[in-house]
C-alpha cells in the first residue's frame, strides 16, 4: 500500500504522458485525466476523465439506449400497421425468384464461412493470409446479415398469404 501511495504521488505529479494498465479503479481515478477505450473490431476511442467518470457515463447511455429501444418498439406496431397495408400479401415471380436466389446465396456463404473458419483453426497461415481471410469472414457475416434479413422478410410474406 505504501509503495502504491508513492507511485500514485509521483504520476500524479508527473509532467509527461504515461500509459497505464490496472484493474485497481481506485488507482485509476486517482492518476488518470483520460482513457483509451479498446473495443471489437480493432475500434479505439479517447474518453477525457477518469474511469468512474467513464463508468457513470456508460451507465447514461445504457439508460438512454434502452429507452431509445423502447420508444422505437412502441413506435414499430404503427409502423408495421402501414406497412401490412402497403405490402402485397402474395409473392410476385421476381421475389420468388430472388427467394429462391436468396436461398442458395446463403447456403454458399454459409459453406465458404464455415471452410475459413476451419482454415484459421489450423493456425499454420501467415499474417497476411490471416488477416485476408479475417476480413472476409467479416464481409461474409455482414452479407449473410444483409441477405437473412431480406430471406427472412420473403419467407415471413410468403407465409402469411
Amino acid at each position: 500500500i505504501q509503495t502504491l501511495n508513492v507511485l500514485e504521488n509521483y504520476l500524479e505529479n508527473f509532467p509527461g504522458v504515461v500509459l497505464v494498465v490496472s484493474h485497481d479503479r481506485h488507482f485509476l481515478d486517482k492518476v488518470v485525466d483520460g482513457l483509451l477505450i479498446f473495443e471489437g473490431n480493432s475500434e479505439i476511442w479517447g474518453f477525457p476523465g477518469s474511469y468512474t467518470d467513464f463508468y457513470d457515463w456508460n451507465k447514461e447511455q445504457a439508460k438512454l439506449n434502452q429507452l431509445e429501444q423502447k420508444r422505437v418498439a412502441e413506435e414499430k406496431p404503427k409502423t408495421q400497421t402501414k406497412q401490412q397495408k402497403e405490402q402485397p400479401k402474395k409473392l410476385t415471380f421476381a421475389e420468388k425468384r430472388e427467394l429462391e436466389n436468396l436461398t442458395i446465396e446463403i447456403d454458399g456463404l454459409e459453406t465458404e464461412k464455415s471452410q475459413l473458419e476451419e482454415t484459421l483453426n489450423t493456425g499454420t497461415l501467415s499474417h497476411h493470409e490471416l488477416t485476408e481471410k479475417s476480413t472476409r469472414i467479416s464481409e461474409i457475416i455482414q452479407l449473410l446479415d444483409k441477405k437473412g434479413e431480406r430471406w427472412f422478410l420473403l419467407t415471413e410474406q410468403e407465409e402469411s398469404f
